[in-house]
């Protein structure tokens, strides 16, 4: 923004809102200060800015007259005219919408700051009437965004038990019942309103006496099981050195030849993770296979690893495992001397 922008809406406004967005964990958090050019205020988190007709307050700004414009702003400490009930419930909606989409649950006093300083002084059974006209706007089926509210010790405040019964949730009969409800609705709300939006739980249901309702479970579906070729199976659920494993542990040396074969194939279009667990695998099985392999299974112990072939044909060992042709070895007889 240019100085001269800058200025002019300093001298319009008094001062100029910056905000920065900082991230802890996988949480996101808003901060913002009041500046102009010749100072500002400290970083706050917007929790802790007030919703007035003039707009967001924060914390450490003085309000100026407006020098220019048609609406002047009210200096600071002068009262203001109250605002009208539609007003206050649309606020109160709007600032428990914001708290839900961050996943915060709020005192009355927390909320008010967002809302409007002017909500500080509402009775508790105006509380009640105000937040059961912010669940009327909403639609039906809609997440109780009254639930997101709580007393300084985390406890649902009492008059949210009128407003569940209000929208037709029942009368839960205990606090505890309560606070198990409006957790539920919190994690609806959270769900609904969250970025990204996900599918929100069911609504808890309450009997006549107050308590929580069995939970219906869903029917169970019926599961049709296809046998197919062992060899297929065990790759479709199974990671082929977990089956390699398998298959040794249970001594099927035919299944773990199979198998073998198959990590020789596809053990190059594996992850490098998946690669390093499948070559050490195959390794031990080799070992394994190797150490019960007589004179007459050699064939076999070939199949299964073909290096072996090739480094027994450099050592010579085929040829000193071979019998001599006939009459190689034999020494050639002595003919006797003619007379």
């Amino acid at each position: 923004m240019q100085l001269e922008t800058m200025e002019a809406l300093c001298d319009e406004y008094g001062y100029l809102l910056r905000f920065r967005f900082e991230t802890h964990g996988a949480v996101r958090h808003i901060r913002l200060r009041a500046e102009d050019p010749r100072n500002s205020t400290e970083w706050v988190p917007l929790r802790a800015c007030v919703m007035t007709p003039e707009g967001l307050r924060v914390p450490g700004v003085e309000l100026r007259r407006r020098t220019s414009g048609s609406r002047p702003l009210e200096v600071a400490g002068t009262a203001v005219a109250p605002r009208s009930r539609d007003d206050r419930v649309r606020a109160l909606r709007e600032a428990l919408i914001s708290a839900a989409r961050f996943r915060t649950r709020l005192t009355w006093e927390a909320l008010c700051r967002t809302a409007g300083g002017d909500l500080l002084g509402v009775s508790p059974q105006d509380r009640a009437g105000l937040l059961f006209a912010v669940e009327q706007a909403g639609e039906e089926g809609a997440p109780l965004l009254s639930a997101l509210l709580r007393t300084g010790e985390g406890e649902p405040p009492p008059y949210i038990r009128e407003i569940v019964a209000a929208v037709g949730g029942g009368t839960p009969a205990t606090a505890q019942v309560l606070k198990r409800w409006c957790q539920r609705e919190a994690d609806r709300a959270f769900a609904v309103y969250g970025m990204p939006p996900r599918t929100a739980p069911a609504r808890l249901e309450l009997t006549a006496d107050g308590r929580i309702a069995a939970q219906r479970t869903a029917p169970a579906t019926r599961r049709t099981i296809v046998h197919v070729e062992a060899r297929a199976s065990l790759l479709e659920v199974t990671p082929l050195h977990e089956a390699l494993r398998g298959a040794r542990e249970r001594q099927d040396r035919r299944l773990v030849v199979g198998l073998l074969e198959q990590a020789e194939d596809s053990i190059v279009t594996l992850p490098k993770s998946e690669h390093a667990k499948l070559l050490r695998e195959m390794r031990t099985a080799r070992d394994w296979l190797n150490s019960g392999v007589t004179k007459r299974k050699r064939k076999r112990q070939a199949l299964v690893n073909p290096g072996e072939k090739v480094r027994a044909k450099k050592k010579g060992s085929t040829l000193r495992d071979a019998r001599p042709l006939p009459g190689l070895g034999e020494k050639p007889k002595k003919r006797k001397p003619s007379q």
